[in-house]
């Protein structure tokens, strides 16, 4: 049994892992699959994952949004951008959220800068 395992362990760490960035036509087809009420609840949860840590790590310096807004709301925010601005969008969909939520949740300007 130790020999199993420690073949298995073996086998997992000599896997390739690898990185691909996330194209804002993927992003979309994961939005509309999370506004629908049939849609994919993986898919639900890649994009609620995929902009929330993009809100958080803006939240504050370049995206002010509400403290009260619920990740449903800001998700469905971000599709009805990028509905209304197909011509906006990156190859990569990170900088399409980043332009998206500072544009639905810009931050007062300020003075210190």
């Amino acid at each position: 049994m130790k020999r199993l395992f420690l073949a298995i362990a073996l086998v997992a760490c000599t896997t390739t892992a690898h990185a691909e960035f996330v194209s804002s036509p993927t992003l979309a087809g994961w939005l509309d699959s999370a506004a629908s009420t049939t849609g994919s609840f993986k898919d639900t949860t890649i994009v609620t994952g995929y902009v929330a840590a993009i809100s958080d790590v803006l939240a504050g310096t370049e995206v002010c949004a509400p403290a009260n807004l619920r990740q449903r709301k800001m998700l469905m925010a971000v599709r009805g951008w990028m509905r209304r601005h197909s011509g906006k969008w990156d190859d990569n969909a990170a900088l399409t959220v980043r332009r998206a939520l500072i544009e639905l949740y810009p931050c007062p300007p300020n003075p210190d800068r």
